[in-house]
């Protein structure tokens, strides 16, 4: 329902304001914005029909053998410059982003902290180092926080209230270039997105602009009527010319083209999933391990774009690593 309700807002802002008036793209836009959920929906259209500890068994052999593959990757970029790096240094494997690679060391280690046993360590810091690696802010925090789930949850520890002391000032600093690009600098791109796109929910309320037309990569591709009206293109990294920067948004996604009726939808989305498929689970290093998961995944909506492959691949693992131990 809630998904809907998102699919109908959009379409009702791209039929009255028309911003986008190329109905391909729209349809290309639509797909590519509910690729996580429609894999969402699938998972649990078939859980009754696959041994799901047998697939999750296998999520763990290829998490351990992907992890040694880019810690020894993150070695050989530290003695070969230009080996796996991006232009500014930051190991980033064979990809063009270093915070693609950052994240899929989290959705990794999620599944290990999931089937917890004795070596999660020795993951875990080499983990830890990949992400140290490229210098991604929002992979470190996340990787903080699921030190903090292994201490104080899955050990059984008791958390005692001035550990906070600890934690939030450890959390503030590995966050701390995140913190001033996207919160504290209001002329940073992802600053801007966030901005613009209240003031876009504002302009075209209730139904928000319409799919294709704000924060989304078709958006960006066609160059959104919005962006030449906002004066993105006088922005470097957001102009018709070089825009890398319009990518690195998804929250922007939902408050500009579906409104503050779209965030509602959304937030009732993610309570829904969280009630009826992460906490159901009563293994708890696996219910922890979901949480967690689906966490990082809306952490990472600050600065990235969640629709892409990394962010439907890690919302189809939500309900995988909760179903992993209910059929055997």
């Amino acid at each position: 329902i809630y998904i809907l309700v998102l699919f109908l807002l959009g379409i009702a802002g791209n039929i009255i304001y028309i911003i986008n008036d190329n109905y391909k793209n729209v349809v290309i836009d639509c797909f590519s914005f509910f690729k996580p959920m429609i894999l969402l929906l699938y998972i649990l259209s078939v859980k009754e029909k696959y041994h799901w500890d047998k697939i999750n068994y296998l999520l763990v052999k290829i998490s351990k053998n992907i992890i040694i593959i880019l810690a020894a990757g993150a070695i050989v970029s530290m003695f070969k410059a230009g080996i796996m790096q991006d232009i500014e240094g930051n190991f980033s494997f064979f990809t063009e982003y270093c915070g693609t690679i950052g994240f899929w060391c989290i959705t990794f280690l999620a599944i290990l902290y999931e089937n917890m046993n004795n070596k999660f360590l020795i993951y875990y810091f080499l983990t830890v180092f990949i992400i140290l690696r490229t210098g991604s802010g929002l992979a470190l925090l996340s990787a903080v926080i699921m030190f903090a789930m292994y201490l104080f949850i899955g050990k059984k520890k008791k958390f005692k209230w001035y550990y906070i002391f600890i934690l939030v000032p450890i959390a503030l600093y590995v966050s701390r270039d995140e913190i001033s690009n996207y919160l504290l600098n209001q002329n940073a791109p992802r600053a801007l997105l966030i901005r613009y796109s209240f003031i876009t929910a504002n302009k075209y309320f209730p139904f928000g602009s319409g799919f294709g037309t704000f924060g989304s990569r078709v958006a960006a591709e066609d160059y959104s009527q919005l962006y030449k009206l906002f004066g993105f293109n006088r922005i470097w990294g957001l102009s018709e010319g070089y825009h890398p920067y319009l990518l690195d948004n998804y929250y922007p996604q939902i408050i500009g083209q579906t409104g503050y009726l779209g965030c509602i939808a959304f937030v009732m989305l993610i309570i829904s999933i969280l009630k009826k498929i992460v906490l159901m689970t009563l293994n708890s290093w696996k219910k922890y391990g979901a949480l967690y998961l689906i966490a990082c995944w809306l952490i990472a909506g600050l600065g990235f774009n969640n629709t892409g492959s990394w962010g439907t691949i890690t919302m189809g693992l939500v309900p995988v690593i909760a179903f992993s131990n209910s059929r055997k």
